[in-house]
């Protein structure tokens, strides 16, 4: 109805308007003083109008779109953006862990394992990492008091010490007291953005060696091994 009146308004004011300067006596206004209170009278109607339409609710949802959209594409801007090496390492592995998740048979999974190992010696024949990027996910010691140190570089990927002994003993990634790796992990703490660099363990199974007790486990969360010289705060 407001529109109505509102349309209605706006049409009589320019006819006041016109009649101002040359009186409209086909329409009833017969003198330039008709035609201002015409103009007079669609202004006021004019006014109420626009106070009595409600606001458009979609629009103001529209308005608002606009921050939320700029809000989104800063949330989904990468936070760890390491060299060409790292990001191809994480594409093989990803896509290894993709072929596990499709396969419809227990053989076809155990494939992508040797499959997903030589896709990653094709592409890296050395061990050698450098400057790397990561997350601290897990800064502890063992029972000797040797540095154990977990690093996040993607949702399911971690570069990783050994945690005992044990299972240390041909790779030699234990990180001694004392030394400079060490002495940098006493900088640290979980959840802290790094860069790193080491030596890969070798496997001939996974290429890098995988700490994972299961094959589900090291197709779908790996656990690749290294010797760290180097983890650096950014």
């Amino acid at each position: 109805m407001w529109t109505i009146v509102l349309l209605v308004a706006f049409i009589a004011g320019i006819a006041g308007l016109i009649s101002i300067v040359i009186p409209l006596r086909i329409v009833g206004i017969k003198s330039r003083l008709q035609g201002l209170g015409v103009l007079c009278a669609s202004f006021v109607a004019f006014v109420i109008a626009s106070v009595q339409i409600p606001p458009d609710k979609n629009s103001t949802i529209n308005d608002a779109a606009p921050s939320s959209t700029a809000a989104q594409q800063v949330a989904v801007v990468p936070t760890m953006v390491g060299p060409a090496d790292q990001d191809r390492f994480i594409k093989i592995v990803e896509e290894a862990r993709g072929n596990y998740q499709a396969a419809d048979t227990d053989f076809r999974k155990g494939a992508t394992r040797p499959a997903r190992g030589k896709a990653l010696c094709q592409f890296k024949s050395n061990r050698d990492v450098s400057d790397w990027i990561g997350k601290v996910t897990t800064l502890t010691t063992n029972g000797d008091g040797k540095g154990v140190v977990e690093i996040s570089i993607s949702d399911h990927i971690t570069i990783k010490t050994w945690n005992n002994s044990l299972s240390d003993i041909s790779d030699a990634t234990l990180i001694e007291p004392g030394s400079s790796v060490f002495n940098q992990l006493g900088e640290l703490h979980r959840g802290d953005k790094v860069k790193f660099s080491g030596g890969l363990s070798r496997s001939d199974t996974d290429c890098f060696r995988e700490g994972s007790m299961t094959l589900q486990g090291s197709m779908t969360d790996p656990e690749f091994i290294m010797r760290f010289r180097s983890i650096q705060k950014l």
